[in-house]
């Protein structure tokens, strides 16, 4: 093999793969990192909007159950106030109520 004119010169490859790694590296790291930090801002995001849903909801719920228990007071103290005016009326008149 002695006219043979193909050689291979390994560190002129080893240092075009470098420059090649180098470049890449630069270009993709800048994207990799832009593309970090938003999916980072989007999960935090996400985890603030559905505290903050949470926490409507729960507060909605209270406020609605606080409604119904103070109507639900109201309607029997009115159930009560008229039974008793009732029951004075009747007796007022000398009838007896059931």
């Amino acid at each position: 093999m002695s006219g043979s004119s193909t050689s291979l010169d390994f560190p002129a490859l080893a240092e075009a793969k470098n420059t090649a790694d180098t470049a890449y590296q630069a270009a993709v790291n800048p994207a990799y990192i832009t593309w970090a930090a938003t999916v980072a801002q989007a999960a935090s995001d996400f985890s603030l909007a559905q505290a903050d849903a949470d926490f409507a909801e729960r507060t909605n719920n209270a406020v609605q159950l606080r409604s119904y228990v103070q109507t639900q007071a109201d309607a029997e103290r009115d159930f009560y106030v008229n039974y008793a005016r009732k029951g004075k009326r009747m007796a007022g008149n000398g009838r007896r109520s059931l």
